[in-house]
């Protein structure tokens, strides 16, 4: 399991065409670099407009393998959360571990900011079915 702590560049690589990114692109675009490509990106719906999050196939750098769930949240600072993103690489065989380990760093992230527990319920059956289909 790998968590990303922090990247530069972070809220431009992935969220490209969020609030954050064009500020970053007005105010600091040595900060913001060009949009990371996302590879079987699906959607993971909060609830909560500004809360987002999405899976994807592989990781932060060129050549990890696995599936990574990235999420941004509004932050006091203007920036996201740290630790946005995890990458689970285990061998198929272990798909239920990647998917607990997903599913709890949303809950971590997303639960105390007021995501309902319909959604992070929703969201626990979407990513063992993408981890499921998308593991290596």
């Amino acid at each position: 399991m790998t968590v990303l702590l922090y990247r530069r560049g972070y809220e431009c690589g992935y969220f490209p065409r969020g609030g954050e990114a064009a500020r970053l692109r007005r105010t600091d675009p040595l900060n913001c670099g060009d949009a990371t490509p996302i590879s079987a990106r699906e959607d993971v719906p909060t609830g909560k407009p500004d809360h987002l999050a999405y899976l994807m196939t592989g990781g932060a750098y060129p050549g990890d393998r696995g599936v990574s769930l990235v999420t941004h949240t509004p932050w006091r600072s203007g920036l996201s959360d740290p630790g946005p993103l995890i990458t689970c690489a285990l061998p198929r065989s272990a798909a239920s571990i990647c998917a607990a380990a997903l599913t709890y760093r949303l809950d971590e992230l997303m639960r105390p900011r007021g995501v309902t527990q319909q959604a992070l319920d929703r969201a626990a059956r979407q990513i063992a079915r993408y981890v499921d289909e998308h593991l290596p």
